[in-house]
C-alpha cells in the first residue's frame, strides 16, 4: 500500500528535480527515525559495560536526543509527502494523526518494512540497461 503511494507520488513529480530531491530526502527522514531507534537500543546495550556513571548518562541522553531529532524530522517528513501528495492528487503516504508521535513512529518502520520487502531485485547491470 506504501509502495504504491509512493510510486504515484514519485509519478507525479517525474519531471519536476526539485520536488523529487524533496521527495528522496524526507523518504529518506522515515528511514533514519528507525535507524536512530536501532542505535540507540544497540548502543545504550552495549555502553553500560563501556562507560559508567556521568559518562554514561550523558552518552544516553546524546542518543535520546539524536532520537528525538529524527522522529522530529520524520514527522515533519510526513506532513511535507502529504502536502506534495495533496498538491498533485495522488494519495498520502500517511493518513494517520501527525500529533501522535507512536502513530509515526509505526508508520515509519511500516514503510521501511513494505520497501525493504518489496524492494527491486536486479542488478545494477540490469538497472542501468532498463
Amino acid at each position: 500500500m506504501y509502495k504504491t503511494n509512493f510510486i504515484a507520488l514519485v509519478n507525479a513529480y517525474s519531471k519536476d528535480e526539485d520536488a523529487l530531491e524533496l521527495i528522496e530526502t524526507n523518504m529518506n527522514n522515515l528511514n533514519n527515525y528507525v535507524s536512530a531507534v536501532y542505535a540507540m537500543e544497540v548502543q545504550i546495550q552495549t555502553l553500560r559495560f563501556r562507560l559508567e556513571g556521568d559518562e554514561y548518562r550523558e552518552a544516553v541522553t546524546n542518543l535520546d536526543r539524536r532520537r528525538r531529532s529524527a522522529h522530529e524530522a520524520a514527522i515533519a517528513a510526513c506532513s511535507i509527502l502529504n502536502r506534495l501528495a495533496g498538491l498533485e492528487g495522488v494519495e498520502p503516504l500517511y493518513s494517520g494523526n501527525l500529533e501522535d508521535r507512536n502513530e509515526v513512529a509505526e508508520f515509519c518502520i511500516a514503510i521501511v518494512d513494505e520497501l525493504f520487502h518489496g524492494r527491486s531485485r536486479c542488478t545494477v547491470k540490469e538497472l542501468l540497461e532498463s
